[in-house]
């Protein structure tokens, strides 16, 4: 059942700058090719979220992907000067009525360096080849119905991630290794445990674990944090004892 009413935002607006710059340097190409493998990709997508009732569906009939609403391009030459690849690095169907499963699929779009779907109506889980997305740096996923534990860790570029307001449930292991996230928004799920495996992310700016049913003392390990951390809401959860007197010194 889709929400109403709820206006999805990123909660803490964090801008990146052009993606893939250090990696791929697009060229002036005479012809700009598409990857079969990349559209059926997409057009799977479309039919497994059923894409004839979304909000805005422009393009999506056609085989050109770059031209489809949502999808952002860059054309890449791999050594010819006279040809170029298409590659997708961002989806953004947020808000557009999207319905149903993440077809596992999607996490074989390696280029991708956002993915943007919040506020739709999408269950299940979320799809482990998304382990496979080694350039994404953003992740918005908030506002749906997906349920089920998360592991996403190994996602060397992650810098935004946002599962807020879902179904997730379990601890928060799946999320400790994440080396370059700046900001997590886990808020209003069913997360339980410790929280002391968030406090492995050493570098991170933003930390929303509000509504959720975290568990026991906050950890001195949070001290971790303290060099970067500008933001934490640790309200609505089921924390014992009082606030340590570190994280008035510290934060």
């Amino acid at each position: 059942m889709k929400r109403k009413g709820f206006e999805a935002k990123t909660m803490f607006g964090i801008v990146f700058g052009i993606l893939f710059s250090s990696l791929f340097i697009p060229l002036v190409a005479s012809a700009a090719i598409n990857r079969p493998d990349t559209l059926a990709i997409l057009k799977n997508l479309y039919q497994q979220m059923k894409g004839d009732q979304w909000n805005n569906n422009d393009g999506w009939d056609t085989n050109e992907y770059c031209s489809f609403y949502g999808i952002s391009c860059l054309c890449v030459s791999f050594g010819n000067p006279n040809d170029c690849v298409n590659l997708v690095t961002q989806i953004d169907l947020s808000s557009n009525s999207l319905e149903g499963f993440l077809p596992e699929s999607l996490g074989n779009i390696t280029s991708l360096g956002a993915l943007k779907l919040y506020n739709n109506s999408i269950i299940g889980t979320i799809p482990k080849s998304f382990k496979q997305l080694q350039n994404l740096q953003a992740l918005e996923l908030q506002v749906n119905l997906l349920e089920s534990g998360v592991d996403l860790n190994g996602l060397l570029s992650l810098q935004a991630l946002n599962l807020s307001a879902n179904l997730f449930v379990g601890t928060l292991d799946g999320l400790s290794y994440l080396p370059s996230i700046l900001s997590l928004d886990l808020g209003s799920n069913r997360f339980d445990g410790s929280l002391l495996p968030v406090t492995n992310l050493t570098g991170i700016r933003k930390l929303g674990l509000y509504y959720n049913a975290l568990t026991g003392a906050i950890p001195i390990e949070m001290k971790r944090l303290s060099p970067s951390i500008q933001y934490l809401d640790l309200h609505s959860n089921l924390l014992e004892g009082g606030i340590p007197s570190f994280m008035f010194e510290e934060f």
